[in-house]
């Protein structure tokens, strides 16, 4: 018996006046021979060595049905023979064997070379090992807290707080030597290795350590500890387990300061063993933990992401996506993951894999949660995923988690490849510049139809224009508003709202669909004109519908998107594939086959106009259809720069592609601007208008200066012309034809060669500068003569 074992240990301490630590037989045999007890890394004293060899020695201690072993051992039933010799052993009627040490998984019983009977001895004698109550634990060191495990069978504390010292491997003559007496509430940071952990924390225990760290000598893989279901294992100390790396960094940057563990119970279980020899019982699956060959049980009702996030091995994944049907499923969204199931996951590299965070995840950062992967998916799990499953780097799932990798703080190409906060900021502002244009125009449309001139209201067009820039002034103010509402969770650039908000900018993104499909209305409307020869009062007969369908249409879309607004990267949108865009290409046929058959009746009527006039007929027939077709052709121009760029930024994103930052940046700032180009079209008339008017002043301007500066020069001339009238008035045999000749002569080619020049074009009666004033500013008359027949010279 067990307990007699250590009564007489106690009593053999106790009468020799020595102490010590009474502990259990379990885990040893690794030769199967006591001479472990004699071994260095034991640590044992020359007494306790004794009493190891006395009361842990097995190569005498003969067992069968009557004779039992002691706890922490079975009989192995080998008749003293090899369990190769299975018939010999088997046909004994009197079956007998010698006491084998449990190791710390069902496995060993398989690997021992057993007989059937020792086997199944193996099997219940050691199946008791693996039950213990079980907790969680959480480790903070200044602040930042560490990704840490508790060691089941150690007490729970609420929280206990103390100096980190270095323990070192806790055996041997390092423990002996290490003093911690100087320090406050000591926490051991101990290493994986040497001993065994109980070895360790009874260590840090007896030289006032109020808690312990275990480290795993393996530095990316996390460390389950579990101490033996036996109270002489039982501490008074609780202790947590770290991966490697994080202890090794806890060595080198946090010894002194001040660690904070917590740890709590979930409840007491029995963790059954598992290998390929032994299964799991319903609904648990083998995880596969050690070496990949044997591991621990574990229950089906947990997340589904656990199957790929908790770090198992690919065979313990397999085994958990299997017996669990296990499947992370993302919904079927622009900016959404791919489905993962175990056939995405791989042995080995095949080709380039995943590099979601090169430089390695800092700790600040491994429990930050990254949203596009479930809600409790942290940083630190999705690292593990890419790197222990070899996902390729042209997965699309890697490229949308690094396209976020900055939310770990991890180098990037940044969202859209916009890497920098210039980038960021560019696709913020451009697409809210662009939407505040478009809300003007939009607005300068109501303003007309509605207050500047009322007799507008009266014709459909314009009617249907006032609708259409309704619809838009409520897209434009929504993308204005750009990345604003977005929840701030999601980690875009100027985001600060929530849910909510994100929902009611996409709703009335979508509402703002309705002026699109008003343009298809519009697009009738002409084609009735033009083709058809309808007039406004005839087509007002139907007006109902030219509202009805389009608006119908754009709110039962607006509706149907709310459960799948989300973030969109310049705005929040219907996230869902494919489906929201269906109106907006039908819209898109529509006008465009409309409008097509508008062209061809144009071109036809064209045809026929030329043949009627080379006829001999003057009368323009056409003119009416011609103006109310480039009209159309304006309208339908506006459609097309705000449409097709909508429906190719929608499938940039649908079809996984998410690094095109220029064209993402084009798209966005021509999206929101059809109340612009409405405007244009609508006030296109009053524009050219505007546009010559200021074309002609500036040609006034110019020719005034011209003519002032020919003016001036002229004056000479005309001086040179009075003098020789005056002499040939005084000398009457003078040949005044001769002198008025050169002087017309010299006036027509210094003074008016840019005015023939000029007038060598033909007329255009909107002219302001009529020849009359050209001539009378050109020429000061100073004598009737001398005017006339420079008016003459002019004429000709």
């Amino acid at each position: 018996d067990c307990s007699i074992i250590f009564v007489i240990i106690k009593f053999v301490f106790f009468f020799t006046s020595q102490t010590g630590q009474c502990e259990t037989c379990v885990g040893m045999g690794l030769q199967n021979t006591t001479d472990e007890c004699f071994l260095e890394f034991m640590g044992l004293p020359e007494k306790g060595m004794e009493s190891c060899a006395e009361y842990c020695s097995i190569k005498d201690r003969e067992c069968d049905e009557n004779t039992r072993c002691p706890y922490g051992m079975f009989c192995n039933y080998s008749n003293g023979l090899d369990g190769s010799e299975v018939e010999v052993i088997e046909s004994s009627e009197d079956p007998w064997g010698h006491c084998k040490y449990c190791k710390w998984h069902l496995q060993f019983c398989f690997i021992k070379n057993l007989s059937p009977r020792g086997l199944a001895e193996c099997l219940i004698s050691c199946d008791n090992f693996s039950c213990t109550e079980w907790g969680e634990a959480s480790l903070s060191v200044n602040g930042f807290a560490f990704d840490a495990l508790h060691v089941a069978g150690t007490p729970f504390v609420t929280s206990i707080k103390g100096r980190l010292v270095d323990f070192g491997f806790s055996f041997g003559e390092s423990v002996t030597d290490l003093d911690l007496n100087g320090v406050e509430s000591p926490v051991c940071l101990i290493e994986r290795g040497g001993t065994f952990y109980h070895r360790k924390l009874t260590a840090c225990e007896s030289r006032g350590g109020v808690a312990a760290i275990i480290f795993n000598d393996i530095p990316d893989e996390p460390l389950y500890a579990q101490l033996f279901s036996n109270e002489v294992f039982n501490t008074n100390i609780p202790a947590v387990t770290l991966r490697g790396v994080d202890g090794l960094e806890l060595r080198e940057k946090n010894i002194g300061d001040t660690a904070t563990i917590s740890t709590w119970s979930v409840g007491n279980a029995c963790i059954p063993d598992c290998s390929d020899d032994i299964e799991c019982p319903e609904n648990m699956y083998c995880d596969y933990d050690y070496n990949g060959n044997f591991g621990s049980c574990h229950s089906c009702d947990e997340h589904a992401e656990d199957c790929y996030f908790s770090d198992w091995n690919l065979k313990g994944a397999e085994s958990c996506a299997n017996t669990c049907g296990s499947k992370l499923e993302f919904p079927e969204c622009k900016l959404c993951g791919r489905d993962v199931s175990i056939e995405n996951l791989q042995n080995d590299a095949d080709g380039d894999v995943c590099q979601f965070c090169p430089g390695g995840i800092a700790r600040e950062y491994q429990n930050t949660p990254f949203p596009l992967f479930g809600d409790e998916t942290r940083c630190i799990d999705l690292e593990r995923y890419f790197t222990r499953y070899y996902i390729p780097q042209d997965a699309r799932n890697c490229e949308l988690a690094i396209m976020y990798n900055f939310i770990c703080g991890c180098e990037g190409p940044g969202y859209m490849k916009a890497n920098n906060e210039a980038k960021r900021n560019s696709l913020v502002w451009l697409p809210r510049v662009t939407s505040i244009i478009s809300f003007f125009g939009s607005s300068i449309i109501v303003y007309d139809i509605l207050v500047k001139d009322k007799r507008k209201q009266k014709k459909m067009n314009h009617q249907m224009m006032l609708v259409l820039s309704i619809f838009d002034l409520f897209g434009s103010i929504a993308y204005s508003l750009t990345t604003l509402p977005m929840p701030k969770e999601d980690y875009i650039e100027g985001a600060k709202g929530n849910d909510a908000t994100c929902t009611a900018q996409g709703f009335f993104i979508q509402l703002s669909t309705i002026a699109g499909f008003i343009n298809v209305s519009l697009s009738v409307y002409y084609l009735m004109i033009i083709k058809f020869g309808w007039n406004d009062d005839r087509l007002k007969k139907f007006r109902i519908w030219f509202y009805v369908c389009p608006i119908v249409t754009g709110l039962a879309f607006a509706f149907a998107g709310i459960p799948f607004y989300t973030n969109m990267i310049l705005w929040c949108n219907n996230g869902a594939k494919w489906w929201p865009e269906i109106p907006v290409i039908i819209s898109i046929i529509a006008a465009t086959a409309v409008m097509a058959a508008v062209c061809v009746h144009v071109h036809k009527e064209e045809q026929a106009s030329k043949r009627w006039r080379s006829a001999g007929n003057t009368v323009n027939r056409d003119s009416f259809s011609r103006a109310v077709f480039w009209q159309s052709i304006w309208y339908l121009c506006s459609f097309y720069l705000t449409w097709p760029p909508y429906l190719a930024l929608q499938y940039v994103w649908s079809s996984g592609s998410y690094s095109a930052y220029g064209f993402v940046l084009f798209a966005g700032a021509l999206v929101p601007m059809q109340g612009f180009w409405n405007c244009v079209a609508f006030k296109r008339n009053q524009i050219k208008r505007v546009i010559n008017n200021v074309t002609k002043s500036l040609r006034s301007t110019t020719l005034r200066q011209t003519f002032s500066t020919a003016n001036a020069s002229g004056n000479s001339n005309r001086f040179s012309l009075m003098n020789t009238f005056k002499r040939s008035s005084q000398n009457p045999n003078r040949n005044f034809a001769t002198a008025d000749a050169a002087s017309s002569k010299n006036t027509v080619s210094g003074t008016s060669t840019n005015i023939l020049s000029e007038k060598s074009k033909p007329f255009d009666p909107s002219d302001t500068l009529q020849s009359g004033t050209i001539i009378d500013e050109a020429i000061p008359t100073n004598s009737p003569k001398v005017a006339l027949e420079e008016n003459s010279a002019l004429a000709s």
